[in-house]
């Protein structure tokens, strides 16, 4: 499997409310992005943003034994707060 380094992203979110919730007084101090939190192996980086895989496996499907990754998420740039690179344990 190639070596894609194991990763942690903060980042902001969109939210939204669909119960109505709110009043119109409330929204000001309501109006920020949450914070989440993603790991996984980085595929890709560039000043767009990072493209990371929570699963990662090396299978033969006629793909020349290169790793084959599913369950992606892409993280646009300008969401990112902070970006820490992980050692994953190795057995």
């Amino acid at each position: 499997m190639n070596n894609y380094q194991l990763v942690e992203i903060t980042w902001g979110d969109a939210w939204s409310d669909i119960a109505g919730r709110y009043y119109p007084y409330e929204w000001e101090k309501e109006c920020k992005p949450v914070l989440e939190c993603s790991v996984g192996r980085l595929l890709h980086r560039n000043e767009e943003g990072v493209l990371i895989s929570w699963e990662m496996s090396h299978i033969e499907y006629g793909l020349n034994d290169k790793s084959h990754s599913r369950d992606t998420q892409f993280i646009p740039a300008g969401m990112i707060k902070k970006l820490v690179y992980l050692k994953a344990d190795e057995e």
